[in-house]
């Protein structure tokens, strides 16, 4: 964030500033604040930022944003509503700059797609990236707040759990191109069908500019559906078939895919260097959302070359001789489907399964749960499991006439643990895959914590 005025940051906000001053970043976490930040008290459902406006401005904040009375020492920004405000700021400031700007959302892949898109970018310009998932109405606004003169791209991921949304958010970062992942059956539960989860996503081309560019995958069969929004030009990838970029899978490794890629522009070569179809698809819409942001063919593939695989979402490490893929930061029915592949197609030796719930299903959990067990029974030479769901992914792995191996269900994750331990061996490959809540990367450094200590 560049250096602005207590009275610049209030006229942006759309609040009334008592007293002067100069702010130069954004905190919302008191914990955070450096000297020179604005702390802006954000009301939660858990906390209230007012409660600790004491707190940061002990830490060196320069100002505060709330919407209670407040005396602090400080030039204080008073708003209707903090958390509003922080968007209306965070929109207003975006406008200061002239970024290519990428808006991203989908049901599953959002991150890394993001992250292939930045490496893709990366390679020729100075871009920023969504840090981490910081994708809701407060994570988003405090990406846009990092833009400054310097930043040539950017890439704005945008989540959401209900329609209106996106709309909120895409407003704001008033993308230059915006990419759709897939629809898929998160929060299904929330939305009610996959028609009302597409029109949800397709709500990011509302703010979007006009002669804009959408980029969509080819091969989701509700994407396939939609139609050119008035002033905007759609751009598909696909692996199936003819497309403005398409793909051919010419070699699956233990930890890359080699991809054939044909454009108007020619024909291309790229490496994905981690595993899973799954992961192409990511790597296609990056590299055509490159392309769209006037980034060249070898460019956005040398930088898709330099990707590495977040924290928890499909690493792949050596524990002991034990093959480990960790992918507990999120899960849904099309994320397991993906994960299970890259279990069947990695390592030579057994193959175990630990598996947890998939949350924001609703109605349609119980089914779901179960069309994993069966997809497991195909892979698994053992699958562990608990949570909620457990009896669910047990129905459909015992409903598989020729399922591959057994089925082990725990009533707590200590006694998951416990079992992992006595059960592991060298030349095992495990993988560990449950949404977020479940914390399965505990489980995981709980079972190899002796390893840890010898190394």
């Amino acid at each position: 964030m560049i250096k602005l005025t207590v009275q610049e940051v209030a006229k942006l906000a759309g609040g009334v500033a008592v007293g002067d001053g100069e702010v130069a970043s954004v905190a919302i976490d008191s914990r955070k604040v450096i000297p020179g930040s604005l702390y802006i008290a954000i009301k939660g459902q858990r906390l209230d930022g007012h409660a600790f406006i004491r707190e940061a401005c002990e830490h060196g904040a320069s100002a505060v944003m709330a919407h209670d009375d407040c005396e602090c020492g400080v030039p204080v920004i008073r708003v209707d509503d903090t958390t509003k405000a922080l968007l209306r700021f965070a929109g207003a400031y975006r406008d200061m700059f002239h970024p290519f700007l990428i808006g991203l959302t989908g049901s599953v892949g959002k991150t890394t797609t993001k992250d292939m898109t930045y490496c893709a970018l990366s390679d020729s310009r100075n871009a920023i990236k969504t840090d981490g998932n910081l994708n809701n109405h407060i994570g988003m606004p405090l990406n846009l707040l990092r833009l400054d003169e310097t930043v040539e791209a950017a890439v704005i991921e945008m989540g959401m759990n209900a329609r209106g949304e996106i709309s909120r958010l895409t407003r704001a970062a008033k993308p230059d191109a915006a990419i759709i992942t897939n629809i898929g059956i998160s929060h299904i539960g929330l939305l009610g069908s996959r028609q009302e989860i597409l029109n949800a996503k397709m709500e990011i081309v509302e703010g979007m500019k006009a002669g804009g560019t959408l980029v969509l995958n080819g091969d989701d069969d509700m994407l396939s559906t939609v139609k050119e929004p008035d002033g905007i030009k759609i751009i598909r990838y696909s692996l199936l078939g003819d497309a403005d970029v398409s793909g051919r899978i010419v070699r699956e490794g233990d930890n890359h895919s080699e991809v054939r890629i044909k454009t108007a522009k020619g024909e291309y070569d790229m490496i994905v260097p981690v595993s899973g179809r799954h992961n192409v698809y990511n790597a296609l819409g990056a590299f055509t959302a490159a392309l769209v942001a006037g980034a060249e063919p070898e460019s956005a593939i040398r930088g898709i070359g330099d990707f590495h695989t977040a924290a928890m979402r499909q690493s792949v490490y050596d524990k002991g001789g034990i093959t480990v893929i960790e992918d507990c930061y999120n899960a849904a029915p099309d994320s397991m489907s993906a994960a299970l592949s890259l279990l069947s197609k990695t390592g030579k030796g057994r193959r175990v399964a630990v598996l947890s719930d998939m949350v924001e299903l609703g109605d349609y959990s119980a089914a779901a749960h179960e069309r994993v067990g069966r997809e497991a029974a195909s892979v698994a030479d053992l699958l562990m499991i608990y949570g909620h769901f457990a009896a669910d992914y047990e129905r459909g792995f015992n409903s598989v006439a020729e399922r591959r191996g057994k089925v082990a269900i725990f009533p707590d994750k200590r006694a998951l643990t416990e079992a992992l331990k006595n059960v592991l061996v060298e030349g095992d490959t495990v993988l560990f895959k449950a949404s977020r809540a479940q914390r399965l990367e505990e489980v995981i450094a709980d079972v190899f914590v002796e390893d840890e200590k010898r190394g």
